[in-house]
């Protein structure tokens, strides 16, 4: 996930300003808001058009996530509506979403495999991860089968790439700078 500086800094002022108690409603919250706006391509495109006024877009926004978040939820959004950010609501839920589960000490790893993965390898996996990164593991796994063999594993900005498809590619370029 790579969201802006000026995601980050609303996220971690707006956590910073709610109580730590709150953040398991909080992650309900945000992944509501982003479910919303995954679902509404039309939504995400009307709130980040500087073409609509922001009376607009606070009412439309109200009508939508008032009886869905909680008062903490629309404080945010009210504060971005206001300081004509609505085109980083995505993009703040995101960073949000990602401090909180930090805080929780839980770690998205994304893992790709050209086959579906055996539970043994799986759970070798996630244990020698957890190990490594000293936090809880939340793997989503994904089969890619352009990848050939072996796995890619993402965990934030950090990419172990041991796939066959990599390895034929840095080949494929060392070879193309030889000739």
């Amino acid at each position: 996930m790579k969201v802006s500086a000026a995601s980050l800094r609303y996220a971690k002022a707006w956590l910073g300003s709610v109580d730590s108690s709150k953040h398991a409603v909080l992650l309900e919250d945000v992944e509501s808001v982003l479910s919303t706006l995954k679902e509404s391509r039309e939504l995400g495109l009307f709130i980040g058009s500087p073409i609509h006024e922001n009376k607009v877009k606070m009412s439309v926004l109200k009508e939508i996530f008032e009886s869905h978040v909680s008062a903490d939820m629309m404080g945010l959004i009210e504060l971005l509506v206001q300081k004509n950010r609505t085109g980083l609501l995505q993009d703040v839920c995101l960073a949000v979403k990602k401090q909180i589960r930090d805080d929780q000490g839980i770690l998205d790893v994304f893992i790709d495999s050209s086959t579906p993965l055996s539970d043994e390898v799986l759970r070798s996996m996630i244990s020698s991860l957890e190990k490594v990164t000293s936090k809880n593991v939340d793997p989503t796994l994904k089969v890619d089968e352009s990848l050939i063999g072996g796995v890619r594993i993402q965990m934030g900005d950090q990419v172990i790439d041991g796939t066959l498809k990599a390895q034929l590619e840095t080949l494929r370029s060392q070879l193309s700078h030889t000739v």
